[in-house]
């Protein structure tokens, strides 16, 4: 479906944008005020990519419910497409990168400390190995580091692995009633006082830990089981727009992943946005309407099939590209210039990385998936 692989494509695009875009010192002009909030559009490119990933993974999971390898072919095809890269990039990062940094710092080549994961130790990348980051830089350890991205893999790995159970012991109807029913109980949860206390002390809390931020992955996963129950996704169809313009208003109006408000409301209406979105494109899958033609672009497919090649290694090649852009254009009258500047390299440098990546390292390993059909 050439139309997801436009949707991943735009989710990455959206990831790049707010990272590389929000390039301090801010300027003060109406100007920049206008791009930074363009640039801080880009924080849904995640909950995009859960919607994406509950889709696809919920969909394989109902073709195969009935496969004698339903499990073990499952988990093999995952483990190829995902941890050869990841694994990579963590022992790049604990292996070579901090040590090289701890290196400078003591000889006094760099100034110390310049962040949180300047200082810490080889020892933190146990919660990496076993995908559980996520718990961690939750509450601040790590949280700005050159892999603080890796919290969303974690999340999705974590899915990954319970959701199978819950396909294969549950009939569609069932399944979706526990996919809306986790929505709402998400909901809930970040509304509840004492959670929201917590929030203000970790602003990450309730964005990164994993019964607060799976809507996400369960509103991908209605998509397929609305596909097979017509009778019910007839009178979604009528409202989901309206519900997206809604989310679109919430979002809007509540900027910052950090506040309050964003986590009160802000999450469940960027995920229910993804939705829409990634609901419509299963349903205008191949047809002529101006939103399927424009996720069919090639340069946008291109982009969306080596997409995780360059979510993995944008945040990792972030530091020196942000710091030399800044270095020079500097001052705050020049913030949307660096920004725009900085989002030109980041991506032709994550994109010449990520292609990298596809043609020696994750295709070789996809090869392999044919073994496990």
């Amino acid at each position: 479906m050439r139309e997801l692989d436009g949707l991943r494509g735009l989710a990455v695009l959206m990831v790049l944008v707010f990272h590389y875009g929000n390039n301090p010192p801010y300027g003060t002009s109406v100007l920049s005020k206008i791009f930074l909030r363009l640039f801080d559009l880009g924080e849904p490119g995640v909950d995009l990519f859960f919607v994406l990933s509950g889709c696809l993974i919920t969909r394989i999971l109902l073709d195969t419910k009935r496969s004698e390898h339903y499990f073990s072919f499952f988990y093999m095809r995952r483990a190829l497409r995902i941890l050869p890269l990841y694994y990579l990039a963590v022992m790049v990062f604990f292996w070579a990168y901090l040590p090289m940094e701890h290196a400078a710092v003591v000889k006094g080549t760099l100034p110390s400390p310049r962040g949180s994961w300047d200082s810490t130790s080889s020892g933190e990348q146990i919660w990496y190995w076993l995908h559980l980051s996520n718990w961690r830089t939750a509450f601040g350890h790590l949280k700005t580091s050159p892999i603080t991205h890796f919290w969303s893999l974690a999340i999705e790995e974590q899915f990954y692995f319970l959701w199978p159970l819950v396909v294969c012991a549950t009939d569609y109807r069932s399944l979706l009633k526990i996919c809306g029913l986790g929505f709402v109980l998400e909901t809930i949860l970040r509304n509840v006082p004492y959670f929201s206390s917590l929030q203000l002390t970790y602003p990450a809390f309730l964005y990164r830990l994993t019964p607060f931020h799976m809507d996400g992955l369960l509103l991908g996963a209605c998509i397929p089981l609305l596909a097979r129950m017509s009778e019910v996704k007839a009178p979604l169809q009528r409202w989901i727009w309206p519900a997206a313009f809604a989310a679109i208003c919430v979002f809007l109006a509540n900027r910052s992943v950090s506040a309050l408000a964003m986590s009160q409301s802000g999450y469940s209406a960027i995920a229910l946005l993804c939705f829409a979105l990634v609901f419509q494109a299963t349903e205008s899958a191949g047809s002529t309407s101006q939103y399927a033609m424009l996720l069919r672009n090639a340069w946008l497919c291109r982009i969306g099939e080596i997409s995780y090649g360059i979510y993995i290694v944008h945040v990792m090649i972030a530091p020196p590209i942000v710091t030399l852009v800044r270095q020079v254009l500097p001052g705050q009258q020049l913030f949307v210039v660096r920004g725009l500047v900085s989002i030109l390299v980041g991506f032709a440098t994550s994109y010449g990385f990520a292609l990298l990546s596809w043609r020696f390292l994750e295709q070789p390993f996809l090869r392999l998936k044919r073994y496990f059909e």
